[in-house]
């Protein structure tokens, strides 16, 4: 009755259906004049042309949720609530449904409510974000703002992250793929699988981020960024605080310890380099 469409954990597909018939149950769930997507539309967004007649049971999983996710789009919903639609899945098919559910919310602009614990799948597909934690709210607001709260509640459990929005430059470099961030600075990761891709986010670890007053010479680590302070928690969790850096515009987050900060004399307006290792960003 509210046209919310709900993709679960487990994709709940009818077993005596086939793929076909399943999106099929979707589309007549709604009124003629709520049946707003075209089944054939759905069917080539989400890549199940080959499978539109075969039996969900002989389905991976990640097949069975991408019908599952299509079957939720055939009910003309006016919002969208996916709640852990790739927990039981493995790297390799989350990473293929991250893709396409990327691309359903870019080319549907469906408002979607997406529940999840995976900081990857947060990174790569949220636009606002609301942190819980037992029932509560702990903050809430624009993606990059609440990330970038230096007393998020990220920081507590260790899991503060960055995410930088960028462009991709070239694939020169030895199984490296060359970036450019927002606010302009280069960075190197490891070499994507999609060499057509020409927008990406990066997501960086806090505790992948290291301090230095001067610049290191002949260092392993590819991305070293002239940044400066503009916050620091005043909480010490694990020994360790938050420190916000801005770098040309950008937010990153690095964890330092207690000692380090002292030893470095971190405070706001000081200019230093970030260093981050190649393998810690993660698209």
């Amino acid at each position: 009755q509210r046209r919310v469409g709900v993709v679960f954990q487990e994709p709940s597909l009818f077993p005596h259906l086939s793929v076909e018939g399943n999106l099929v149950y979707g589309r007549n769930r709604t009124t003629k004049n709520s049946q707003l997507i075209d089944i054939e539309h759905i069917i080539e967004l989400l890549d199940l042309q080959d499978l539109r007649h075969r039996g969900v049971m002989n389905l991976s999983g990640g097949e069975r949720q991408r019908v599952a996710i299509g079957r939720a789009l055939m009910s003309s919903p006016s919002l969208l609530l996916l709640d852990e639609p790739l927990s039981a899945l493995d790297h390799n098919a989350r990473k293929a449904l991250m893709d396409f559910l990327d691309s359903v919310f870019q080319e549907l602009e469906i408002p979607a409510f997406y529940i999840s614990h995976s900081t990857e799948e947060i990174a790569r597909l949220a636009d606002s974000l609301i942190l819980m934690e037992a029932g509560r709210v702990t903050a809430f607001g624009d993606m990059y703002e609440v990330l970038g709260r230096v007393d998020s509640p990220l920081n507590a459990a260790n899991e503060a992250f960055s995410v930088l929005d960028c462009e991709v430059q070239s694939h020169e470099l030895p199984h490296l793929t060359t970036v450019r961030s927002k606010g302009g600075r280069v960075l190197h990761i490891p070499r994507l699988d999609n060499s057509s891709q020409r927008r990406l986010r990066l997501r960086i670890r806090a505790r992948d981020v290291s301090l230095c007053l001067a610049r290191p010479d002949n260092s392993s680590i590819l991305n070293i960024l002239e940044a400066e302070v503009v916050d620091i928690s005043s909480a010490i969790d694990g020994g360790s605080r938050t420190v916000k850096l801005d770098i040309s515009g950008d937010k990153l987050l690095a964890r330092v310890s207690v000692y380090s900060s002292q030893k470095l004399k971190l405070a706001k307006g000081l200019s230093l380099f970030a260093q981050i290792k190649s393998a810690a960003l993660i698209g």
